[in-house]
């Protein structure tokens, strides 16, 4: 007898990882499992860190980084970049006039 695939809630929209990182995964079409074989790393450790639930080890990031090309603060702190990016209320009030 066969199993059948598990498939998502279907209430619930599939997850994404929210890392900045997947984004760039998808956009240069690198492969999640190949990729977590030249970090020596487990593919659920990958998805770990891709879904916030897991913060990398300093060398592993550091390794990230130089692998992917971008800087070890996009690796560590994902958020801050954003969050600088993001336009001040004040900006968006002149702005409007």
């Amino acid at each position: 007898m066969k199993k059948e695939k598990k498939r998502p809630h279907p209430g619930r929209p599939a997850s994404k990882p929210n890392h900045p990182l997947y984004q760039l995964f998808e956009e240069r079409g690198i492969d999640k499992w190949a990729f977590a074989q030249a970090m020596d790393i487990t593919r659920n450790h990958l998805d770990g860190i891709l879904a916030g639930r897991k913060r990398p080890s300093a060398p592993l990031a550091l390794q990230m980084s130089k692998l992917l090309g971008v800087s070890l603060e996009d690796i560590l702190f994902p958020r801050v970049k954003e969050a600088r990016e993001e336009p001040k209320h004040q900006d968006k009030v002149e702005a409007r006039a």
